[in-house]
């Protein structure tokens, strides 16, 4: 090898150097991820992209991506796991600290996937699915979207989502504005909450769950790109007169104004992040430009426009061909190799490659080291760890062994612990395993993270390797294989049950019910039992005891596991078993037991239920029973009949009259629908009273309708709204007006005419009834005139009230529109 380390590729930035390192040729084919929506794991993880449905022209090129389809790929362009998904809009993409795609649709739904494609899905909640969502924006533990309308939406805790709306006020600036430039800040309360910060004509404004803080920030030109550092520390900000600015967060004191070359224009530019938490990175096209902490900026010329990615110690490209690392050069290799180090370590690393020339100069180079030789083997163990070279890592470890071998006082188990993390590091690194993290990344976020990482994608002899190494534990390990080959394997079950106790007979703390669990899971009923009879726990020992036929001690160790399944498994194998009446016996011996087969069998086997609640002589079960048979049927003479079976039962007992009552309204209720059905030949059987009177209204039945009010009871302020909103949906103004004319008083007030008929979309008609909605305050009643576009009336209702403020809102509302004589005339009014 050339013993000369290269300098040559540093570029200085002040007094830090920065070099681009060459990680892996991507093994993907035709893919650009700088023209899809692009999402990538932090510390070395994968890269998720997909077509945005919002976004098709911009790369129709691109045949190797099929829409509804994300692909997940290894750093080095592997595929990983394709998932296919529904037809959908996408708004963002983003992934887990466990390394999960998170992927999040428009139409206000999240999903999380593991590697295997396995996921679980929630909602954001009915107000997302109602307005969807305009952008999503994640960190390690959630992820803050923004619905159409502008209010943010906060999700934590994937497994059990927790919802959060974060401070909205719509009278507030960050609210009137449509799209604000905003990004996600730690929370300054202990909650491990984001809060967002969103800029808006020189304000900085950060909105937290309760309130929301402004900062006025000076700027030159308005700010058009954000960007926060890894350690949360800093705000980068980059505005429309090429100039990038440092702000710290907490007061948003200004540290940095740097202007860019006029070369570089402000629509050029196609991201804005940090490089560490050292400097600021700028990606316009080909071209990457890092601003240092203290001005003065240097360009790294890139051969095709990536993709990039902020890194706790660097910047990670990805383009169409590769994918590279930026980072600032540590100290421990700046110390070594600067140009002219005359550093111990520098020195011990020449006296090593003299020795090795079996050149005698490096003997007594060696002995010039002196007192200083325990510092130069730190240098050099420390150099070793940040250096990505294979080559001088060996170089670095061959110097410090060398000082090591001749230093009575370094201790040598730090020197083991750097070969040992060299060795993981370099094993992650490989192109088939492609897991490329630095060291500062790896002692972040720490062995188990990384064999996480290994065993989701699958590679668990490397998994089980590095833990052994590490002297961590393993088993889990086998425990993850396990139940992936239970989920994916198509080989005879015996077969399986083989290759898993053989595989896991050398492991001390695994659970086979787990295992179990999972081919239960998967219908591998017979496997589910064989791997439960090697549980040696006595609360799993559920299936064995079926096996030796000990029934009642199965049920009962079933009954302990409070699990729906284990105990429905149960007594499922027990009936076959033994007779009926010893079946029942055991049921009324163990309630847990009982509730389970009450469960089932209302499903599946409502003749042994009923055979059930008869020996127990159940009345309130005979009943309910009786009454969902009644629910249950389709034809509807056998519907009357069984209700009439239930009705009977419940009035033969005292404590069911009520219920008794209630069925037959509901028999009423049957009757009368039967008797409309047959005459209008319309479908009325099985509409709920409510529906019933809407629909005869929207026929122009009212008189049946009075009929139906009448039979059951209806309340007035009930059937005034099932008229009003029955009339509008035929659309029948005409006989609304007459109705509403008819009546001294309305039931529901006239303000809800007035917005049900806004809301069908008539604003002359709704106009009709804002004279006689005398129920609501003037300056109401000037909004109403204002919605349908009457300002003439509105600005009258406002004077009347003598609400200037309410006047001028008016007219800002207006502008310069004709119609804002009669707010200026009004204003003119008051002032007088």
């Amino acid at each position: 090898m050339s013993r000369l380390y290269s300098v040559i590729e540093w570029e200085q930035l002040h007094d830090a150097f920065y070099h681009k390192t060459p990680l892996y040729t991507l093994q993907w084919d035709g893919i650009d991820p700088t023209e899809l929506m692009t999402a990538v794991s932090p510390n070395g993880g994968a890269i998720a992209i997909t077509k945005d449905e919002t976004n098709l022209k911009s790369y129709m090129n691109i045949e190797k991506v099929e829409l509804y389809s994300i692909y997940i790929f290894s750093q080095s362009g592997k595929l990983l796991t394709k998932i296919t998904w529904d037809k959908v809009s996408v708004v963002g993409l983003g992934w887990t600290k466990d390394e999960k795609l998170v992927i999040v649709s428009r139409n206000g739904f999240a999903r999380v996937y593991d590697m295997q494609g396995d996921f679980h899905q929630f909602s954001l909640g009915k107000e997302a699915e109602n307005k969807g969502l305009s952008e999503c924006k994640f960190w390690p533990s959630g992820f803050v979207a923004r619905l159409n309308g502008g209010i943010f939406l906060s999700i934590t805790n994937y497994s059990e989502p927790r919802r959060k709306v974060l401070y909205h006020d719509d009278t507030q600036d960050f609210a009137q504005v449509k799209l604000p430039l905003w990004e996600l800040m730690p929370s300054q309360s202990m909650d491990q909450q984001m809060d967002i910060l969103l800029y808006n004509e020189g304000r900085f404004i950060v909105i937290d769950e309760q309130a929301y803080q402004t900062f006025g920030v000076d700027t030159d030109g308005d700010i058009i790109a954000l960007a926060v550092s890894p350690n949360n520390h800093y705000v980068a900000a980059y505005t429309s007169t090429e100039t990038v600015y440092a702000f710290s967060t907490g007061m948003y004191k200004q540290l940095v104004a740097h202007k860019l070359p006029d070369v570089l224009a402000s629509g050029s530019l196609r991201q804005l992040l940090w490089c560490g938490n050292d400097s600021i990175a700028l990606i316009h096209y080909n071209l990457l430009t890092l601003v240092g902490p203290f001005g003065g900026s240097v360009p790294f010329l890139l051969e095709e426009t990536p993709f990039a990615i902020s890194e706790l110690d660097g910047l990670r490209l990805i383009s169409q061909s590769r994918t590279e690392l930026v980072r600032k050069v540590p100290d421990s290799l700046f110390k070594l190799f600067r140009v002219g180090s005359t550093s111990p370590g520098a020195k011990l690393i020449e006296a090593s490659q003299l020795l090795k020339q079996k050149n005698i100069h490096g003997e007594a180079l060696l002995l010039q080291l002196g007192k200083q030789l325990e510092d130069a083997v730190k240098d050099c163990v420390d150099a070793a760890v940040d250096e990505h070279s294979v080559e001088w890592q060996n170089a670095l470890l061959e110097a410090a062994y060398l000082g090591v071998e001749n230093c009575a006082n370094y201790d040598r188990q730090n020197y083991v612990q750097v070969c040992q993390d060299l060795r993981v590091l370099n094993a992650l690194r490989k192109p088939d395993i492609a897991i490329y993290i630095t060291a500062c990344e790896y002692a972040s976020i720490g062995l188990e993270a990384v064999t996480d990482k290994l065993a989701a994608r699958g590679h668990y002899a490397l998994a089980v390797h590095i833990s052994r190494w590490m002297k961590a534990p393993c088993d889990w390990v086998y425990l993850v294989w396990a139940q992936r080959y239970i989920k994916s394997s198509h080989e005879p079950e015996e077969v399986m049950l083989d290759a898993i106790v053989n595989r896991l007979s050398s492991c001390e703390y695994i659970s086979y019910e787990s295992l179990a669990r999972t081919a239960y899971e998967e219908g591998r009923i017979v496997l589910s039992t064989k791997l439960l009879s090697h549980e040696p726990l006595a609360r799993h020992q559920v299936m064995l005891l079926l096996d030796m036929n000990a029934y009642e001690q199965a049920l009962e160790r079933a009954v302990e596991t409070f699990d729906y399944n284990v105990i429905l498994y149960v007594l499922l194998r027990v009936r076959r078993q033994v007779s009926i009446a010893d079946f029942f016996r055991m049921l009324n011996k163990y309630p847990t037991a009982a509730d389970v087969f009450k469960s089932y069998a209302s499903v599946n086997e409502r003749d042994k239920l009923h055979d059930y609640y008869y020996q127990d002589d159940d009345k309130k079960g005979i009943i309910n029973l009786a009454m969902e048979d009644a629910f249950l049927q389709k034809e509807f003479n056998q519907k009357l009949t069984k209700l009439k079976v239930a009705s009977k039962l419940c009035h033969d007992n005292k404590l069911f009259t009520v219920e008794g009552t209630c069925l037959d309204e509901q028999i009423r209720l049957y009757r009368l629908e039967e008797e409309c059905e047959n005459l209008y030949q319309e479908q009325f059987i099985g509409l709920t009273v409510s529906a019933f009177v809407f629909k005869l209204i929207e026929m122009n039945q009212e008189q049946r309708a009075l009929k139906v009010k009448s039979e059951f009871q209806i309340p007035e302020k009930r059937f005034a709204w099932l008229k009003l909103r029955a009339l509008l949906a035929i659309r029948d103004w005409v006989q609304l007006e007459q109705w509403a004319a008819s009546l001294r008083k309305s039931p529901i007030g006239f303000k809800a005419f007035f917005y049900e008929i806004y809301a069908a979309g008539n604003k002359k008609e709704a106009a009709k009834y804002i004279p006689r909605c005398t129920e609501v305050s003037a300056e109401e009643r000037a909004e109403m005139w204002m919605l349908v576009g009457d300002v003439k009336h509105a600005s009258e209702e406002a004077t009347k009230a003598k609400n200037t403020n309410l006047l001028k809102d008016m007219l800002d509302r207006l502008q310069e529109a004709p119609e804002s004589r009669f707010v200026q005339q009004a204003l003119g009014q008051l002032r007088r």
